[in-house]
């Protein structure tokens, strides 16, 4: 019968419900809010029989051993729901594809060094399971990397979804680009977070080219790490986050309204990726002109982003979803771990008519208390949302992630091609800066803006930023955002109304 209740838990697991045993009660959380009446009584039919395997399936979990299953973290759990589409905008995988140009690479040397960090790193050997639970393989097969043309093997790899309880969930590829290669790189994101990637990504460089193996390792593991945040549910720290978003989420009601097209159930969801760089000088020139007005560059950034958004928006108060990279201190070396340590919060967007200083002043001041109180996920603040307006479920598609001042080296490789998706997002904000500037990137679920629309919203936050770079008076000025020709003359059709009115009454027409 244990299969059964393994059915059933993998079945509500796909419809964003969590069971759990509380005591000697069988509990639940849900992304929808209540349960229909026929999920509860198929639960209560079952009670017994759940608890037992749930309580089986924890002590699992307790054991002081690397390789027993363990649990997935809420942005884990919810990267999995968001592969079926029992939800709005879903059957996505969260996935990332990159390539990098290097001046010759050797296929066998390449494979030695992936099949040294996979045996290095244990999430390289994770394998996630439907129930909602991950393991680490203690023993893998020989990684072989993919090899062929550049074009096919990006076709490949570009949004390959990796088959759950099936290792490995990652991918690398080399190819030729004239007399020069192509590292492919692909990756489902619930096994590794980006500032994870760019660790692994580094590792290589140093052992493939300088010989060089990074030989400090994080004394705890990360299925160590997962447990520990577990037990601190309801520690000093969470229940004042929690209690803090119990207060604001009562004032959080939409996300960014952007006109829409209706999807079809046949449309293949695909992401495509539109790009700025700022220089080094220009990006050097806004960070200090962030710093005289006591900002940071990340809450500027972010205000350019939600002012391009407001000006598309018919509402004009709303939230955006926010990604944090705050990997917790909880041993030595602890940099050095790899895993998906991303946490998600929301921040409230206000429509105030003051000078951009005085906007990103705001952002900046709502940006501080999102991170404050991120001990409470984000995942559960949408929950709460959806709950407090008795929907399914609370979308939160437009989201700021930032990784501006984490990266502290540089790669070898040139990055020349990339793409990520996640499930239920349209647009992905992503920032993040080198010794050579600031790279922006808005990864972009395609189908669902009107034609152009998206180059036009880009258009405009990248000449902003430029204003900001070159033009300390901008900062003190309000944002005038345009709309394009095109979208002011849709506007100024459908708000005609002047027309020449008949002051004859109905009755005397007959």
């Amino acid at each position: 019968m244990e299969n059964g209740y393994k059915e059933i838990i993998e079945k509500y697991s796909k419809q964003g419900i969590e069971l759990y045993v509380d005591g000697e009660k069988l509990k639940y959380k849900s992304i929808n809010g209540q349960l229909d009446e026929d999920i509860l009584m198929e639960l209560k039919l079952n009670k017994d029989g759940l608890k037992e395997y749930i309580k089986k399936l924890e002590n699992k979990y307790d054991v002081k051993d690397d390789y027993a299953p363990f649990p997935l973290s809420p942005v884990q759990k919810s990267y999995l729901y968001g592969r079926d589409d029992l939800h709005s905008y879903g059957n996505v995988s969260c996935h990332i594809y990159q390539e990098f140009l290097y001046d010759n690479l050797d296929v066998s040397k390449v494979q030695d060094t992936w099949n040294y960090l996979i045996n290095k790193h244990e999430m390289l050997r994770a394998v996630i399971f439907k129930e909602g639970y991950q393991k680490i393989l203690q023993k893998v097969p020989e990684y072989e990397v993919v090899t062929g043309d550049r074009i096919s093997i990006r076709e490949q790899l570009e949004d390959k979804v990796y088959q759950l309880e099936k290792w490995p969930m990652f991918d690398i590829g080399v190819s030729n680009y004239g007399e020069k290669s192509i590292l492919h790189f692909s990756m489902d994101f619930m096994i590794c977070d980006w500032s994870s990637i760019w660790q692994l990504l580094l590792e290589f460089e140093m052992k493939y080219f300088k010989g060089i193996e990074n030989d400090r390792q994080s004394k705890i593991s990360f299925r160590n790490y997962i447990i520990s945040e577990e037990k601190t549910k309801e520690n000093s720290e969470y229940k004042k986050a929690k209690a803090y978003w119990s207060q604001k989420t009562r004032k959080l009601k939409t996300s960014p309204v952007i006109p829409l097209k209706t999807l079809k159930e046949t449309d293949v969801c695909k992401f495509k990726r539109l790009s700025l760089t700022l220089d080094k000088d220009m990006w050097d020139k806004f960070k200090i002109l962030a710093q005289n007005h006591a900002l940071t560059p990340t809450a500027s950034v972010l205000t350019v982003y939600s002012e391009v958004l407001k000006k598309w928006s018919t509402e004009k108060e709303f939230l955006i979803n926010l990604t944090l990279f705050n990997k917790k201190n909880l041993g030595e070396n602890i940099e050095y771990l790899v895993g998906d340590f991303t946490n998600t919060s929301v921040i409230s967007i206000k429509n105030i008519k003051e000078s951009f200083s005085e906007l990103a002043r705001e952002v900046n001041k709502e940006l501080f208390s999102s991170i404050d109180n991120s001990a409470y996920p984000g995942v559960n603040i949408l929950r709460d949302i959806a709950k407090l307006h008795n929907s399914k479920e609370f979308l939160a598609p437009y989201v700021f992630t930032s990784a501006i001042g984490l990266i502290k080296k540089r790669l070898i490789g040139r990055y020349v091609y990339g793409i990520s998706q996640t499930p239920q997002v349209f647009i992905d904000c992503q920032a993040m800066d080198t010794e050579l500037g600031l790279q922006i990137n808005w990864d972009v679920r395609e189908g669902i803006f009107e034609d152009d629309m998206l180059e036009d919203m880009f258009s405009e936050f990248k000449k902003i930023l430029i204003n900001l770079s070159n033009n300390k008076e901008f900062w003190e000025k309000r944002l005038e955002i345009n709309l394009p020709k095109w979208q002011r003359e849709i506007r100024e059709k459908v708000n005609a109304t002047n027309k020449k009115i008949n002051n004859k009454t109905l009755l005397e027409d007959f």
